[in-house]
């Protein structure tokens, strides 16, 4: 590989390094960009739905956050303790998050069914076996349903913000519209260079590439994808999925059979 080849290849990663900052920067992830659509008004109507949402998934979620909120707040602490212990005997350890990870998982393991046998005791002493059975039952049944309502929460939540953000301040969507500019600048940057060197760097091999040249370029426009559904998205992080927050149906599923709306 030439020495011209690889001072592209630097440079390119600088300025896909300066537009991650950007994105920190208007809390927005790149598949929100990649789809960004402007000449869509504010949905006030969308808006005002997602607001319902909230409040109903808020009271969903309220039962079980109170119960298993001891047990949480233990898990956090210890996890934060024991994250301590290891970033000050470690010199490669920064955050310590997996530490944090393994020991709510272990900690979790024993403080919620020690959480749950003190509540099922306080049933028995107050209200007899019958009171206590039936709190050690619907114990586990609330934790999921906070857990589900939750996620969903969190899911209308971003996809709220920055709903509100682009119609609201003008400013902010200077900063959007700038970095879908940018965005398309980098893409055509990269697939250029990648079509110009990609042949000579890897010869035969590039003829098995997998996704071929004719597809990339039936696409559609540099740095615009179809969605078929809208065109501003939220991702879900981790086990989250991709939400398309300007479509209700694509945030709100399912929401709308289960509050009978």
């Amino acid at each position: 590989m030439s020495l011209n080849i690889l001072l592209q290849v630097k440079q390119l990663f600088t300025e896909v390094g300066e537009y991650l900052k950007d994105l920190d920067v208007v809390g927005l992830n790149d598949v929100q960009v990649q789809t960004l659509d402007f000449s869509m008004g504010f949905p006030l109507v969308i808006f005002l739905k997602r607001i319902g949402y909230l409040i109903l998934l808020s009271i969903a979620a309220a039962p079980g956050v109170i119960l298993h909120l001891p047990a949480a707040t233990y898990i956090k602490q210890r996890a934060l303790a024991e994250s301590k212990k290891a970033k000050a005997s470690s010199n490669v350890k920064i955050a310590g998050k997996d530490v944090i990870a393994s020991q709510k998982i272990v900690n979790a393991l024993i403080a919620i069914p020690l959480l749950y046998v003190l509540y099922f005791s306080m049933g028995v002493l107050l209200g007899g076996w019958r009171v206590g059975l039936a709190v050690l039952v619907c114990l586990p049944l609330l934790a999921f349903i906070c857990t589900k309502a939750t996620e969903r929460l969190l899911l209308i939540v971003m996809a709220v913000r920055p709903l509100l953000l682009l119609w609201t301040f003008p400013k902010y969507r200077q900063q959007c519209e700038s970095l879908a500019d940018k965005r398309r600048l980098l893409q055509l940057k990269v697939r250029t260079l990648v079509e110009t060197y990609g042949p000579q760097t890897f010869g035969e091999e590039w003829k098995k590439r997998i996704i071929p040249l004719e597809e990339m370029e039936n696409e559609g426009s540099v740095g615009k994808r179809s969605t078929g559904q809208g065109s501003l998205l939220w991702p879900r992080k981790d086990s989250f999925i991709h939400e398309d927050i300007s479509s209700d149906a694509a945030v709100t599923k399912g929401l709308d059979e289960e509050f009978g709306f």
